[in-house]
């Protein structure tokens, strides 16, 4: 997972393991699918369901969320991240 841009999604109250092995099916999370496990993967709580945007870049100071070090990131580039389709 390193792309130039951070990955934007709604994340849910809770405990979650965000992915650097690229393996997943579901990035940016860990599925913890097949052999590898993903021995790399952040764990991020949530206290409150939130839009986040995951680093991909890995500059980030604030593994694993971006905090706009690649200087990609939406904010900075006024960008409003996509719905989901229902």
């Amino acid at each position: 997972m390193h792309a130039a841009h951070p990955i934007v999604v709604e994340l849910p109250e809770g405990s979650h393991r965000i992915c650097h092995c690229g393996e997943t099916a579901t990035p940016p999370l860990c599925d913890r699918s097949g052999w590898n496990q993903c021995s790399d993967a952040a764990e991020l709580t949530m206290p409150v369901r939130k839009t986040v945007m995951i680093c991909t870049c890995a500059k980030s100071g604030k593994i694993p969320l971006c905090d706009g070090s690649h200087g990609n990131n939406t904010k900075t580039r006024n960008h409003r991240p996509r719905r989901q389709p229902s």
